[in-house]
């Protein structure tokens, strides 16, 4: 019995945390009760922008270089 108790405390616990987090999800998405919104953020130039976005790409393209071998 004690098996069964601590099965349904582990399933419930988890779809808890799957809730709160697509819950925040949804409201990060459309900016409301949250601390922060998707379209808050520190505005930068183009070339800033860019220069990250190129050497991210380079990052992700040398780890799977890497991990071909």
């Amino acid at each position: 019995m004690l098996t069964r108790l601590l099965f349904f405390a582990y399933g419930a616990a988890c779809y808890l945390i799957f809730l709160v987090t697509f819950l925040y999800a949804i409201a990060f998405v459309g900016g409301f009760a949250v601390p922060t919104r998707l379209d808050d953020g520190r505005q930068s130039s183009l070339a800033t922008a860019l220069t990250i976005d190129f050497k991210e790409r380079d990052l992700v393209a040398e780890t799977v270089r890497a991990n071909r071998a």
